[in-house]
């Protein structure tokens, strides 16, 4: 685990690592008092998906986070996921779009990017996280209508499903800002650093999450 933990995480070169366990107590006692939060997050996200992780570990994460009211919540998965909330009511929508994209082998592609976006979150990659949450919707969006794009998925769930004319057009646009805004959808443009903050990603993966959960409960038969 430390040795995955100081090459496979922190990127450092295998013939530095030690055995020994001061220096790994050292660092992670850093990491954790005075890290950034991106650091303690991202951490703790590797640390509780290695198979070897205890589940009393991973529950005591849990139990620590929510007895902290952090900014984040452990959803089981899998895989084990940090997913950032502002509110207990945004942790039960994550949880619910998790088990969502969970409920079937062919929504595996939506998983991937959901808990994609959330990783890029707790590693504070904001445009990263954006693009992967709407990648979510359009991967969902494109396996329940079989179409190849999402402007002709939202056309047959309006007709089909019949949501909401104005739910179509607010995703319709949300779709569209992440195509123009430059380095969201397409990061290798010249200018790589698109202009997204915080609140951008985190109101893109909420809004993404209760978008996910609510197409997949519209294509599951009752």
């Amino acid at each position: 685990m430390l040795e995955g933990l100081h090459i496979w995480h922190r990127h450092k070169p295998a013939d530095e690592f030690t055995s020994h366990s001061e220096p790994h107590i050292a660092a992670m006692k850093r990491i954790l008092m005075s890290g950034a939060y991106h650091e303690v997050y991202g951490t703790l996200q590797y640390l509780v998906r290695l198979q070897s992780c205890p589940i009393s570990f991973r529950a005591d994460i849990k139990q620590v986070l929510l007895f902290r009211n952090a900014g984040y919540r452990l959803i089981d998965g899998p895989p084990p996921t940090l997913v950032p909330i502002s509110s207990d009511e945004e942790a039960g929508i994550s949880a619910q779009a998790f088990a969502a994209v969970s409920s079937s082998p062919r929504y595996q592609g939506a998983k991937v990017h959901l808990v994609s976006a959330a990783a890029r979150l707790s590693e504070g990659d904001w445009a990263g996280a954006i693009r992967e949450s709407m990648q979510a919707v359009e991967s969902v969006a494109r396996v329940i209508t079989g179409e190849n794009t999402f402007a002709n998925a939202l056309k047959v769930l309006e007709t089909r499903w019949k949501i909401h004319g104005a739910l179509k057009t607010g995703f319709g646009r949300l779709y569209d800002y992440t195509s123009a805004e430059q380095g969201l959808r397409h990061p290798l443009l010249d200018d790589p650093n698109a202009s997204v903050d915080e609140v951008d990603a985190m109101f893109m993966f909420g809004a993404c999450a209760a978008f996910v959960t609510y197409l997949v409960n519209k294509a599951t038969p009752k």
